[in-house]
């Protein structure tokens, strides 16, 4: 319903001009308005109103457009010729698109593209709009105002009635052009607005002028605001009357045309403002006859199918002397005559069509063409692709994904939609009516790369299907950025695993786990498993999801998950995922264009299917994830599929432990977990024109372009990126980089100088979220694609505040667990001391060197783990937790530079006992765990996640730390735990290793071999 609640406001413009302004109730919002948060004209909810006219380009040919034509109708002509003439209407709807004519206040007005002046009235409501409900309001917040470009604006034409928003409420706008009180023509046309006290939707009564040369285009809208949001107001006008035309068909004799009439028209109606609505009174209407006289020779142009006759669509009425007609619905007497001189026989014929029945709508084309054959062939040739855009946004609250026409950076284009066909229409003299027989068309796609001066043909892939309607379905290549090139190397020329009907299952039948890596394209499958919760040889890892473990003392005790969980916080008993819970498979969001596609559940929903092409393979990250069928689509788990070429079936790096033990092997890989290379960026700005050519019966060609298609850039990272873990969950988070544009923006001497990766969002966007008390495991699960962050950095390490907002995880709902030490290493029970002293009889020293057990929260490969503590002793020399400056005797460390001579990393050798090895630390920073009190920040990093700390890399282990030896429940938040982790930090040349740190933070993980 559509309420009312008046309440004087008033102003000093408003009191100026003796009006008042009602101020709305609150009620439904509808989104027509543009809120802009950076508007330069600052538009607030009680400021002036501004208004942006947006105005129609053209009434274009719809034959041209991608709609094609709407309706045809053949009719049989009286001509007295030797053989007949046919009168064919091809109806199409005016374009969608609009031309911008004016900005809003405070920018240039370009009158001559726009009446001088538009009428605008608006209704103030509460509730929403209906309108039905609406037959009994008014105008009652303004009527009838005339807007005028004046001093470089728009604005009311006296400054009395200039608007101010009301504050509150909704307000329904109307405007329509040329204003009523503007003198249109000599002629007769006029246009009068409906008086203030007639309730319902305004209208304007409109008459046209019998004179062609001076008709007059009505054009008009509407459009819902929230009157408390302020900002401006964008009028998207439309056609409101018919446009008539006529031109030569496909075979029209040669001759001239002298004179065109169109009789029994009615010249006036009444129009409901930014409706397709028209009312005609026949009591007062007039029917009118409206001539032109073109004097158009029409020349035999050889390009149709007889040699001898007109080019076909060669306008002989339109332009300057386009009919603009009233919408209705033609009468008996309604008729098309044509004065033409025909060349051959030098004989004046009168040519007349019956209009009877005909409907002209409003916003609607008419084109009448000549025909000697009764036969009318309409192509309909178009495409329409659309591509996920990359964000860097990591805002709560953003769920929208934005997809538009772009070109990725690999030029791959995996849903491009091409439309070729025919309708051919043949008067069926025994029925009088139209039958049409569709014909497919022969077509190609091209593009180009210099605004049309050279085309290139898009590469289409193997799998483009046409289907009956003449669409074909199917990817096309253009170029990639080069960088993009540079970066996938041998992936893209690596052998194609599997195929459409037989998809490559990664965990081969056997092992399974959260991260699987691919370094070939094809189609593959992964099994419906927890995590690893499946071991070799097909058989239940139980030890995955069970701790089997004896308690270390009371302390222990009060840390140890036994029964791991599911989504929903219950324990897990099998290691398959109950298929009565499994709704669908879907991308959640990944980090290279259109690298992983196609995601869904096989037929046995057991597995999920997915494809990754040629075209798109490259480095990156992408999470897919298995949902369940209840309304809200809860994730009920997912995995990360890394696409790489690094290989870590070889190439394993040794490392020699020391201190608690000695000499044990540790084999590392080569590189961070979900690690892609470093790249320079390629940002150059690069615009694509893409058309496709049909070539129709007759041999001639209809094309359909699409300038102006931006390449999205690449943007540099300098030390390469790999995703993040929070301590204890099995989910990638995003990728940080670091660039020149970082270091502008923030200097590299600051926390705060990494960005987020771009990313391209599946189903949703990476964000984070936010819980007072902590997150549970099971809504980790379900909210995989989330940081889990507590921002509340004011209180001290001894309040709960601060404590949540260091440790993501609640475990209060696992037998009053308040935190947990065994997400990575079911067997471990044991807790490190931050001191590496504290230790008494009734604890063993440490469990630095325990080898993990594997879980099903462990984010590794196949065959890889999270390494404990003690894998990196080697790296430094000392025995506990200590600083290390390079330095040191015995170790060496070595900056490795790059892009101008900054350090993207560090080689550390000697961490074998015997021989040389070195390990390679990229210097990827870390995912901040939270604003903190920093001050001032980059925008892009308010209320949201944000990487950090360019000049340190941050490395995980599975060990659990506590700084006290006792478990105090009164004082918990004081003795808090913490994970453990090895970090080089550049800004102080340091290396630490076992150093306990918040397990909120993102961190890299290096894994090892899974020995165990």
């Amino acid at each position: 319903m559509v309420n009312m609640l008046f309440i004087h406001h008033f102003d000093a413009v408003i009191t100026k001009a003796c009006r008042t302004l009602l101020l709305c109730a609150a009620g439904f919002t509808l989104a027509g308005c543009t809120d802009d948060t950076f508007d330069q004209l600052q538009n607030k909810q009680d400021g002036p109103l501004a208004f942006e006219v947006l105005a129609p380009e053209s009434w274009t040919d719809g034959s041209s457009r991608s709609r094609g034509v709407d309706d045809v109708a053949i009719t049989r002509m009286d001509s007295g010729a030797d053989g007949p003439l046919y009168l064919i209407a091809e109806i199409s709807n005016s374009p969608d698109t609009v031309m911008s004519v004016s900005a809003s206040r405070g920018t240039s007005v370009t009158t001559n593209t726009f009446y001088p002046s538009f009428g605008l009235s608006a209704i103030c409501y509460a509730g929403s709009w209906s309108d039905d409900d609406a037959s009994d309001l008014t105008t009652n917040f303004a009527h009838n105002i005339k807007m005028v470009a004046k001093n470089n604006v728009w604005q009311a034409a006296d400054e009395s009635e200039i608007l101010d928003w009301t504050g509150s409420g909704n307000i329904r706008f109307f405007a329509y052009a040329p204003f009523d009180g503007d003198k249109l023509n000599a002629t007769g046309a006029s246009i009068s607005h409906s008086a203030q006290s007639v309730p319902g939707i305004p209208a304007v009564a409109f008459k046209q002028t019998t004179v062609v040369k001076d008709h007059v285009d009505l054009l008009s809208t509407n459009i819902d605001c929230d009157a408390s949001k302020g900002g401006k107001v964008s009028l998207k006008f439309r056609h409101s009357l018919t446009a008539v035309v006529v031109k030569t068909g496909d075979d029209m004799l040669p001759g001239k045309v002298t004179e065109v009439t169109l009789s029994g028209i009615y010249d006036r109606g009444t129009h409901s403002i930014g409706t397709d609505k028209w009312t005609i009174d026949e009591k007062t209407a007039v029917k009118e006859t409206f001539t032109v006289k073109p004097d158009k020779t029409l020349d035999a142009s050889g390009s149709g199918s007889k040699p001898g006759n007109t080019k076909p669509g060669e306008e002989i009425v339109g332009g300057d002397l386009t009919f603009f007609m009233v919408p209705q619905t033609l009468g008996s007497d309604a008729k098309l005559t044509i004065k033409f001189t025909d060349k051959a026989s030098g004989a004046d014929r009168t040519l007349t069509a019956s209009l009877t029945g005909q409907t002209w709508k409003a916003g609607t084309r008419v084109a009448y063409s000549l025909n000697t054959t009764g036969i009318k062939v309409v192509p309909t040739v178009n495409f329409d692709f659309v591509t996920v855009r990359p964000t860097k946004s990591t805002r709560e609250g953003e769920t929208e994904i934005e997809k538009s026409r772009g070109i990725p950076t690999s030029g791959y284009i995996p849903e491009f939609l091409a439309t070729a066909y025919a309708k051919v229409y043949q008067l069926n003299e025994s029925k009088d009516e139209v039958n049409a027989k569709k014909v497919m068309l022969p077509f190609k796609v091209e593009y180009s790369k210099d605004g049309g001066a050279t085309w290139k043909d898009a590469s289409w892939t193997s799998h483009a299907k046409t289907d009956e309607n003449g669409m074909t379905k199917g990817s096309i290549l253009l170029e990639p950025r080069k960088v993009f090139s540079d970066m996938r190397g041998a992936l893209y020329t690596n052998v194609q695993i599997g195929d459409s009907t037989s998809y490559h299952d990664l965990s081969g039948g056997g092992e399974t786990a959260n991260c699987y890596m691919v370094n070939a394209p094809g189609y593959y499958s992964l099994p419906l498993i927890y995590g690893n919760a499946r071991g070799e040889g097909d058989v239940d890892n139980e030890s995955a999801y069970t701790s089997k473990a004896e308690y270390v003392g009371p302390l222990s005790e009060k840390f140890v998950l036994k029964k791991f969980v599911d989504h929903n916080d219950a324990a897990i008993s099998g290691p398959d995922i109950p298929g009565i819970l499994i709704g669908d498979a879907v991308l959640l969001w990944q980090d290279s264009p259109e690298l992983v596609r196609d995601v869904h559940l096989d037929a046995d929903r057991k597995k999920i299917n997915f494809q990754i092409d040629r075209e798109a393979i490259n480095q990156g990250n992408a999470i897919i994830a298995v949902r369940a069928n209840d309304p809200n689509k809860t994730i009920l788990w997912s995995w990360h599929i890394w696409v790489t070429h690094y290989d870590w079936n070889n190439n394993l790096i040794l490392a020699t432990s020391k201190g608690y033990e000695v000499d044990k092997e540790y084999w590392f890989t080569p590189c961070n977990l979900g690690y892609c290379d470093p790249h320079d960026e390629d940002k150059a700005a690069q615009t694509y024109s893409i058309r496709l050519t049909a070539t129709l019966p007759d041999g001639t060609t209809k094309e359909y372009k699409v300038d102006g298609l931006a390449q999205d850039a690449v943007e540099a990272s300098f030390a390469g990126d790999n995703t993040y873990y929070q301590w204890g969950r099995k989910d990638p988070m995003l990728s940080g980089i670091w660039n020149n544009d970082t270091y502008a923006i923030v200097p590299a001497s600051t926390q705060y100088d990494m960005d987020n990766k771009p990313y391209y969002p599946g189903v949703c966007r990476f964000n984070k979220r936010e819980h007072e008390e902590g997150m549970s495991i099971g809504e980790s699960i379900r909210y995989a694609n989330q940081f889990f962050s507590h921002d509340n950095p004011s209180g001290s390490d001894k309040t709960p505040d601060n404590f949540w907002r260091r440790h993501w995880h609640n475990g209060s709902r696992f037998g009053g667990l308040r935190t947990i030490m065994n997400y990575w290493d079911s067997e471990l029970t044991e807790v490190y001391f931050s001191d590496g002293k504290s230790a008494t009889s009734n604890y063993q020293y440490t469990p630095l060197g325990q080898l993990p057990t594997k879980t099903i929260y462990d984010p590794c490969p196949v065959g890889f783990c999270v390494p404990n503590a003690n894998a990196f002793s080697n790296f430094a020399e000392h025995t506990h937790s200590t600083s290390l400056n390079y330095d040191t005797p015995g170790l060496f460390i070595k900056q490795r530079k790059g892009y101008g001579d900054k350090v993207i990393g560090w080689d550390i050798s000697k961490i074998a006992e015997s021989g040389n090895s070195t390990i390679f630390l990229p210097a990827t920073g870390l995912r901040d765990m939270g604003e903190g009190s920093k001050a001032p920040l980059p925008e892009y990093f308010k209320s949201s996640t944000n990487p950090a700390h360019s000049k340190v890399t941050f490395i995980a282990t599975t060990i659990f730390n506590r700084n006290d030896t006792s478990y105090d429940e009164e004082n918990y938040y004081e003795k808090s735990s913490s994970c453990l982790l090895i970090y080089v930090d550049d800004r102080n040349s340091t290396i630490h290793i076992n150093e306990p740190t918040n397990n909120a933070y993102g961190f890299s993980i290096r894994p090892i071999k899974d020995t165990k």
